[in-house]
């Protein structure tokens, strides 16, 4: 059995001087969570291959505005 991954867009990814991250929420809180990229592909998207979890609930709206911490509210949730 191999391990789990996840693809994001590019516009749900972040990056500083730490590497790649992403937010997710948990218990209404957003957290910033550092994600290991694989391969990008297709139009800006991007294989996780370290850091996320089977039903992590990606910020994707929003996600240059929120800091760690900051109680979010969803308003549309997509299943991928």
């Amino acid at each position: 059995i191999g391990d789990w991954s996840s693809d994001v867009c590019s516009s749900d990814l972040m990056m500083d001087d730490k590497g790649h991250y992403v937010y997710v929420v948990e218990n209404n809180k957003a957290i910033r969570r550092m994600v290991t990229t694989g391969k990008m592909y297709g139009e800006g998207m991007w294989m996780i291959e370290k850091g996320l979890k089977p039903n992590d609930v990606v910020i994707t709206k929003g996600n240059v505005r929120v800091n760690d911490g900051q109680t979010v509210t969803i308003d549309h949730l997509e299943v991928a």
